[in-house]
């Protein structure tokens, strides 16, 4: 809550302020049912690209972000009970900072990026998942292994063993399923990125 003095306080049992001082910008896609069926189509085929680049991905973490909201300037502050007297916060604007109380976890932007409206506050978009038995099966990456120190110490043996399969590399083969039955999307998610600063 917002006082009369321009304090922040908490009266809850938890808390969260976002301050914009310059304001924000928000941009959106007109059509996004063009997206929401390019998700379908190629949901199943995302995931086993990011699998397969090694990438540690469970499903559901993929996002297709059709909106977006940014801002030049923004502060930042989470309450985890509620404010003893005194314990207040304000956001000081001029100098992009908070005043106040140290016991909360508080942020502010680069006070030195300028008035350039590319601090991304707020996602919004669709959450792809796929079945999870599509999904336990895509392929991974398999690490490659030195060639060195195999079982033979020539050229020409370790040649052999990489041309009769018993290379050390190994090959993955990709399964051929892209129905778009497959893919299961969570629409209008809404993702603060700020939240990570904090530590949440």
């Amino acid at each position: 809550m917002k006082t009369a003095s321009g304090e922040y306080i908490c009266k809850g049992s938890e808390g969260a302020i976002l301050v914009l001082p310059e304001g924000a910008i928000q941009e959106e896609t007109i059509n996004k049912g063009r997206f929401e069926e390019l998700a379908k189509l190629r949901g199943v085929e995302w995931y086993e690209y990011a699998k397969f680049r090694g990438r540690s991905i469970s499903n559901g973490s993929l996002y297709l972000v059709t909106a977006f909201t940014r801002c030049a300037q923004w502060g930042i502050a989470v309450f985890d009970r509620p404010c003893d007297p005194g314990e207040g916060l304000t956001f000081v604007s001029h100098r992009l900072g908070w005043t106040g109380s140290s016991a909360f976890p508080i942020r502010v932007a680069d006070p030195d990026q300028g008035d350039i409206f590319n601090q991304c506050v707020f996602l919004r978009g669709y959450k792809i998942m796929i079945r999870p038995d599509i999904f336990d099966k895509l392929p991974t990456r398999q690490r490659a292994q030195r060639l060195r120190g195999g079982g033979g110490t020539d050229i020409l043996s370790r040649m052999k063993k990489t041309l009769i399969g018993e290379s050390p590399l190994t090959r993955t083969t990709k399964p051929t399923v892209t129905k778009s039955d497959e893919v299961i999307l969570h629409a209008n998610f809404n993702s603060p990125p700020v939240r990570g600063a904090l530590g949440c």
